[in-house]
């Protein structure tokens, strides 16, 4: 007899009509009856395996994988004290324990069924997060296209603004990253920008400076200025 899947307060909400249910499924594997529900209603589901649901959040695995106070990029972004915070204590967790990877195998059966899956990374960690998020969207069997499908395109049709972003086509935004290695070699090759185009105009992606249509210094971050070098900035 074919495993069935206990119901949750997500499937609830499916069966109601909701286009979207965001955070992971509470309960790993989900089988045949709960993906084929997901997928044939078209409910986007937002895993946000950053903060996982059965186990350890998967920021967790990364975290003590990646020495991220030492990264240039976070520690130009992001304020020295904001990544003390979530940088100088680790939590050591043994790998076995991290649920994320099922979880992921459960969004990718839905996709493989013609479900919708999107990324979403909850804020944890600005920037480097969704990279985390996407790396663990793959990594329960999604090719690395699927996985950048579902955080680029599935994640457009999702809040109605498919004909303005997700894809390169003639007439949406010109926002997109240049990079320097192939995602679809390595999903974790997201990282290696080069370039940040946002409607056209062109960005360092180290520094944010621009480089086209003109040539402009990024301003510095009010954490970086005192107040009166702040106030003199244009708000």
């Amino acid at each position: 007899m074919p495993k069935a899947s206990k119901v949750t307060a997500s499937d609830s909400m499916v069966l109601d009509g909701y286009t979207g249910v965001e955070h992971s499924l509470p309960i790993v594997p989900i089988y045949k009856d709960v993906i084929e529900l997901e997928a044939q209603a078209k409910t986007t589901y937002t895993p946000t395996l950053i903060v996982s649901y059965s186990g350890p959040f998967g920021q967790i695995y990364w975290r003590q994988r990646m020495d991220i106070h030492a990264d240039p990029k976070v520690r130009r972004f992001t304020p020295h004290d904001v990544v003390d915070q979530r940088a100088r204590w680790r939590t050591l967790i043994l790998e076995d324990e991290f649920q994320h990877p099922l979880i992921a195998r459960g969004a990718g059966d839905i996709v493989h069924r013609g479900g919708n899956v999107a990324l979403g990374s909850h804020g944890e960690q600005q920037g480097i997060g969704a990279h985390w998020e996407l790396w663990m969207l793959q990594s329960g069997g999604m090719t690395p296209w699927e996985a950048l499908h579902c955080a680029t395109m599935l994640g457009a049709e999702s809040i109605g603004l498919d004909k303005q972003v997700g894809s390169l086509e003639p007439g949406k935004l010109a926002d997109l990253v240049v990079l320097n290695s192939n995602p679809l070699d390595n999903i974790q090759n997201s990282r290696d920008i080069r370039y940040v185009i946002k409607n056209g105009v062109v960005y360092d992606g180290d520094t944010l400076d621009q480089v086209w249509p003109i040539e402009k210094k990024f301003p510095p971050f009010f954490w970086r200025t005192s107040d009166a070098e702040w106030k003199a900035l244009p708000q």
